[in-house]
Formats: C-alpha cells, sequence, structure tokens
C-alpha cells in the first residue's frame, strides 16, 4: 500500500485553532491579544472556546483572519461519574 499524506493532495490548506482559551475564562491573555498572536504566527482561523462563554469576537477578524464562533461546554454524565468538555460551533 501506497502511503498518502492528507496534505499531498490538491486544494487550498489553512492553519488553525480550534480550542484556545483567553481571560473570559481561564486563560492567560485577552481575546485581542491571542488573536494578534495566533495572526503573527501566520494562522488562518481561531476559536476562542472559553468554558460556558459562547464567543464570536468579529471585531478581531482582519487581513483574511477569521475568528470561529465557539464555546466549551461541561457535560456531566452521573453514571459514568465523569465529566467531558465538548467544543461546539454553530452550524451558520
Amino acid at each position: 500500500m501506497k502511503d498518502f499524506s492528507p496534505f499531498s493532495a490538491p486544494g487550498q490548506w489553512y492553519k488553525g485553532n480550534l480550542h484556545c482559551h483567553s481571560v473570559m475564562s481561564d486563560g492567560t491573555f485577552l481575546p485581542e491579544k491571542l488573536a494578534d498572536m495566533y495572526r503573527a504566527k501566520g494562522y488562518s482561523f481561531l476559536a476562542l472556546s472559553d468554558h460556558e462563554l459562547y464567543t464570536h469576537w468579529q471585531d478581531l477578524e482582519r487581513d483574511g483572519f477569521l475568528i470561529v464562533p465557539s464555546i466549551e461546554r461541561a457535560v456531566n454524565i452521573p453514571r459514568m461519574e465523569k465529566c467531558f468538555h465538548v467544543n461546539a460551533f454553530p452550524s451558520s
């Protein structure tokens, strides 16, 4: 079987982060600082998925850099005695 790298397929590839926290939950930096940092590193998109806080920082979008609306929710499953953290993004 021939080795296949998905990045060798034709198309447009984008570098991004779909899980990042700001000071709005338990992160270290303000949303503005995070957007600046990721833009400076050549990222195309960022989701600020703070805990229990739906965010869409559209005012931080510029120069082809997209902010993805998101939230991180804690989901408790009592019968399993576990808590899962789930990132969610709107469908439209």
